[in-house]
């Protein structure tokens, strides 16, 4: 019986070696948490940095209505003065 509990324990020993991690398990590890970390900061600085072109392309496409609006208009008023021209020489 002895020699059965001296194989037991043995066993024991070694099923609780093997599942004690290693350094290189440790650094494995923590070098994937460190990449993980580091690509979730890198897409959220690109999100970041893709919402401040949308707003300076809306400011742009904003200040082109604006200058089309504008150009609209001087185009209206010119035909208005053209009209008139060509009413008076008749």
């Amino acid at each position: 019986m002895d020699e059965y509990q001296a194989l037991a324990r043995a066993a024991v020993v070694a099923l609780e070696a093997a599942h004690k991690p290693n350094w290189t398990e440790v650094v494995g590890v923590s070098v994937s948490a460190v990449v993980g970390f580091g690509q979730i900061g890198l897409i959220a600085w690109g999100l970041r940095q893709m919402g401040k072109a949308s707003e300076e392309r809306n400011r742009q496409l904003d200040q082109q209505a604006e200058t089309l609006g504008k150009i609209g208009q001087a185009l209206d008023r010119q035909g208005e003065v053209l009209a008139e021209l060509l009413r008076r020489t008749k």
